[in-house]
């Protein structure tokens, strides 16, 4: 506050009758009406929404926490392949047992004089039908062609 040589005589006025007042004691309801008025006020949903989205935040990323649930996943996954895939090695292992046959079928029907185009269109029809080789043997006219024979 100035009382130096360029203090406004206004302001200098003004200053002192401030000093001269007497101090008051602030009446009793001041403090709970301008404290409902702060507490009032609430911003709305769209707008905290947005500060909350606005608002810098920091990740943290701790690669260690991943290893349980990888090591659960992992063990699930092998567990699945394994039950899954063990019908199908079955599976295979017939088919595998059944080659040997399909050979000896290809040939006897070589030897009784069918073309290979022929025997090939009757092969494709029948390993698009998934059917036994013994099928094979029946579409191509050799029916008493036995297993082990």
């Amino acid at each position: 506050m100035g009382n130096g040589p360029s203090a406004d005589p206004v302001r200098c006025r003004i200053e002192e009758a401030l000093r001269r007042m007497p101090d008051l004691d602030p009446p009793d309801v001041l403090l709970p009406s301008v404290m409902g008025a702060v507490g009032a006020t609430r911003l709305s949903p769209w707008i905290r929404i947005l500060r909350w989205f606005r608002a810098p935040r920091s990740i943290t990323f701790t690669p260690l926490q991943l290893v349980p649930p990888v090591a659960v996943l992992t063990v699930l996954c092998l567990a699945f392949a394994f039950y899954a895939l063990r019908g199908e090695k079955a599976d295979l292992l017939a088919q595998a047992r059944q080659v040997p046959d399909l050979g000896r079928v290809i040939a006897a029907a070589n030897n009784r004089g069918m073309s290979d185009k022929d025997i090939a269109d009757v092969a494709l029809a029948v390993i698009h039908d998934r059917a036994p080789t013994n099928q094979l043997a029946a579409r191509l006219g050799l029916s008493s062609l036995r297993p082990g024979s």
